[in-house]
């Protein structure tokens, strides 16, 4: 699979889009298409080695996607659900994997544009991970109406617009 992958930390001249193994979901994970992921001032912080990840590794820390694989003991989600999830380093990726703990489904209605920013950055109000904060959210944002992107926030998407 094709994945930013960074073996040094520093500015944006350390991600390296590159040819990497498709990772294998283990007991609790889900194995997810990534369809979008966020772009946060975290992950330029992550970039530049403020938090001391292990090199290497690939960036991103929020994505909405479709279920490929789920671990043996995942029993909530299955293959082909649209799903949401932040907080996990890999997103950057065509493929991630994520504990099921972590990934909620997307609401009938919500894009996943929508999905992807909810968790992270438009909480509402609220600091969770849940299938009602993508649906407050979604309402916050004006899903009814269509996403209203904010200046602040950029998306990343398989699909070129």
């Amino acid at each position: 699979m094709k994945a930013i992958e960074l073996t040094e930390t520093g500015g944006p001249e350390v991600m390296h889009l590159r040819e990497i193994p498709t990772p294998i979901p283990q007991e609790s994970e889900v194995l997810i298409r990534v369809a979008v992921t966020g772009v946060n001032f975290i992950d330029l912080y992550v970039q530049e080695g403020r938090y001391g990840n292990e090199l290497p590794f690939t960036p991103g820390q929020e994505a909405a996607g479709t279920v490929v694989a789920v671990g043996k003991s995942v029993s909530h989600l299955q293959e082909g659900d649209r799903v949401a999830w932040c907080s996990v380093l890999g997103t950057y990726a065509e493929y991630a994997v994520a504990p099921a703990e972590r990934v909620v489904p997307i609401p009938i209605g919500v894009t996943f544009e929508q999905a992807a920013a909810a968790l992270l950055q438009g909480g509402c109000g609220r600091n969770r991970s849940s299938a009602d904060t993508v649906c407050e959210v979604a309402w916050c944002t004006g899903a009814d109406h269509g996403f209203q992107r904010r200046e602040s926030g950029a998306f990343i998407s398989s699909r070129s617009r």
